[in-house]
């Protein structure tokens, strides 16, 4: 199975979507890897957030040797999700040993907790999310 054939399965089953990572493609209309990826996703109604970005230049993959960069990595939402997105960044840190920038998104989920199944143990905390706000 292909990835792009198991991501449309995964986002057939009706539920919420999140993808993201290293797609290796920037989400412009003129890239084909995005126009392939895009016209797959958006049936489902799941779309890149790059929007949410602030930065002019994003840039996820830095290599200092090669002195090359690209924004290459991306996280993709059902629209239900995007519209809880409250801030979007790349991490630029000396602390991050990766070529890769962390993309952060910052949402307002309403979660709550309930307790498991009986645990002969102790008890264990889950955290649902619950779609509304």
């Amino acid at each position: 199975m292909s990835v792009l054939s198991f991501i449309e399965n995964v986002c057939s089953n009706g539920h919420d979507t999140i993808l993201l990572g290293d797609v290796n493609f920037e989400c412009i209309p003129s890239n084909v890897g995005f126009k392939l990826c895009d016209s797959v996703l958006s049936c489902y109604g799941v779309h890149h957030c790059d929007n949410f970005l602030r930065d002019n230049k994003p840039t996820t993959y830095y290599n200092e040797h090669l002195n090359q960069s690209s924004f290459i990595d991306h996280i993709f939402m059902s629209v239900s999700l995007r519209q809880l997105i409250l801030n979007a960044e790349i991490i630029e840190s000396g602390a991050n040993l990766s070529d890769h920038r962390p993309l952060v998104y910052t949402m307002q989920l309403l979660l709550t907790p309930t307790v498991a199944p009986h645990n002969q143990h102790k008890p264990a905390l889950r955290y649902c999310w619950i779609g509304q706000i």
